[in-house]
């Protein structure tokens, strides 16, 4: 399996493969996807269904539908999508209904419990390929700026560009933006 976004890899498909490693079985319910009720129920009969990448509508009730299955509910949250309309709602009554919050920062830990009131366990992105030897050597006299990231959350470079724009009068800036647009599901 395979995503081209970077947070399906980690918050989703880098955790499967684990624990099918350890000898769990994992399905994959897709809210994109067309299913049939049965197919539905048959892959909410789970002991644990985790809950990730809230990105269609449906998941609130698919949530219900586990826990009435009698299905253990696991929400994890990497993105701060609590003051969107079409999200943040959800993202609440998800946090409300589950057994189990996680995040993957403290900030975004943080920003849970402001939104909820629920404590969330940090669970750090894994690696993706070999660790390189950290290297930070900056300039006095400049910046080189990299910004990864989906194009939905472009908001948040023109949110900084004020800022840059007035470190720029000082320092010799150079930002870099990697993105794709791309199909944003996961494929086999």
């Amino acid at each position: 399996r395979y995503s081209p976004l970077a947070s399906v890899r980690y918050r989703v498909l880098a955790p499967a493969r684990y624990l099918e490693s350890r000898g769990h079985r994992n399905q994959f319910l897709r809210l994109d996807q067309k299913m049939s009720g049965d197919e539905i129920a048959h892959a909410l009969a789970a002991d644990v269904v985790v809950v990730s990448k809230v990105l269609a509508q449906g998941s609130v009730e698919l949530a219900q539908q586990a826990r009435a299955l009698g299905a253990r509910v696991v929400v994890d949250l990497c993105d701060d999508h609590f003051d969107t309309p079409d999200l943040g709602p959800a993202y609440r009554a998800l946090c409300q209904l589950a057994d189990r919050v996680t995040a993957s920062t403290a900030a975004m830990a943080n920003v849970i419990r402001q939104c909820t009131g629920k404590r969330a366990a940090l669970i750090d992105d894994p690696y993706e390929g070999p660790r390189g030897e950290r290297r930070f050597e900056p300039a006095a006299d400049r910046a080189r700026l990299l910004w990864f990231g989906h194009p939905v959350n472009f908001d948040t470079v023109a949110d900084m560009v004020p800022k840059l724009g007035a470190l720029a009068r000082s320092t010799q800036l150079s930002l870099h933006v990697v993105s794709n647009s791309a199909n944003n599901g996961i494929r086999d």
